[in-house]
């Protein structure tokens, strides 16, 4: 799409759309005269790129579909209440009508939703529910006039690398026995708590800041059992000698230790021969973690990952976990574009592919999808 501003509304059922800003384009969907949502799309899938959209409702309505956003802003207006519901016939049509207008609604969505600029909205930035379990991350919701995301009814997504602010509501609220995982988000100048559990909600919540918001800063319903780690590691250790300490802290593991620490040292000469002038040998810092659930894996990772930002070796030393459904598309081509789209956001990082044997399929179970994304991996 050119640059421009476009009044049109897109309601997709069955079918696949990407709208994508062409470079250096300024793209604008102004559906303010629309009393109904305005990206819609069920049982397909919607991939809006570098776009801006101005709702008098509800921004983006996906149901049974996969949404990916990339590079957007997402703007809810204070429409007529009724354009909610008036986009869906679904049994929660006249709960969502009866409330303020929301700039994000996701229902039973097994999709991710990454890298968005902004989302405000006079109610609920982001919904997720009816066990949705999307992937949302380096989004900043900011502005809302009520909860930043609500996450209910058997939802599941993982929210990671997120910033919510300025809401007049809890920043993230879980109910209705929901189970997501939240990691590194910040969550800072609301009013309410930073994140609250409904009764019987479990999840993760794990290295994330929480500043300035009402005490307690996670609040717990009785009955609610999530668990809380204060960062990857107990807590965000500074400086290298920090990060191995907090490395050697944890338990066993001993010839991980010492590999990491011989990286390290290997690293910290070559850096000293590059300073004197003499010359250094090409070094590959990929890694393969192997284990059983729970033995480590994935936080040594993280604190391998800050250790080569704090070397210098990465430009940015931000830490992405994507697992299959990340990698693996709906449609043929479709998974070098997600593998791809994954790699360019996590250059100057890590980029931890958790369970990567899952990308490929058992012979006895042939899946052309996942056996093609190892491949397009390497």
């Amino acid at each position: 799409m050119t640059d421009g501003r476009y009044e049109e509304t897109f309601d997709l059922v069955g079918r696949s759309l990407t709208l994508r800003a062409a470079p250096g384009a300024t793209v604008r969907l102004d559906c303010t005269g629309a009393a109904w949502t305005a990206l819609h799309v069920r049982a397909g899938s919607l991939a809006p790129q570098g776009i801006e959209v101005d709702a008098a409702g509800t921004a983006v309505h996906a149901k049974d579909a996969e949404l990916t956003l990339e590079r957007c802003t997402l703007t809810a207006g204070g429409g007529p209440r009724s354009a909610c519901g008036a986009a869906t016939a679904s049994p929660s049509a006249a709960a969502r009508s009866a409330v303020p207008n929301r700039a994000w609604w996701w229902k039973a969505l097994p999709a991710g939703w990454k890298t968005a600029k902004s989302v405000t909205s006079p109610g609920d930035g982001l919904v997720i529910g009816l066990g949705a379990d999307p992937a949302v991350a380096g989004c900043t919701i900011a502005g809302c006039g009520y909860r930043g995301i609500y996450i209910y009814h058997y939802a599941r997504p993982v929210i990671e690398g997120c910033d919510v602010s300025r809401t007049n509501g809890p920043g993230i609220a879980v109910a209705h026995r929901s189970v997501p995982t939240i990691r590194r988000t910040a969550v800072h100048d609301v009013t309410g708590a930073g994140i609250s559990f409904g009764g019987d909600c479990t999840g993760l919540v794990e290295a994330c800041r929480l500043e300035n918001t009402e005490e307690p800063s996670i609040e717990l319903a009785e009955g609610a059992a999530p668990s809380v780690i204060e960062s990857a590691s107990g807590i965000a250790a500074k400086g290298l000698d920090g990060l191995l300490t907090q490395l050697d802290g944890m338990v066993g593991l001993r010839g991980v230790k010492a590999e990491v620490r011989a990286v390290v040292d290997e690293i910290q000469v070559d850096e000293w021969r590059r300073n004197a002038g003499l010359a250094v040998g090409a070094v590959s810092h990929h890694l393969i973690f192997t284990g059983a659930p729970g033995t480590g894996k994935t936080t040594v990772a993280r604190t391998y990952g800050s250790l080569l930002a704090e070397l210098g070796v990465l430009t940015g030393g931000q830490f992405r976990e994507v697992s299959r459904r990340d990698l693996v598309g709906q449609y043929i081509g479709h998974i070098a574009e997600k593998t791809s789209v994954v790699f360019e956001e996590c250059l100057g990082g890590v980029l931890f592919i958790d369970e990567g044997t899952g990308t490929g399929s058992p012979p006895a179970e042939p899946d052309t999808r996942s056996a093609a994304t190892r491949p397009t991996t390497l």
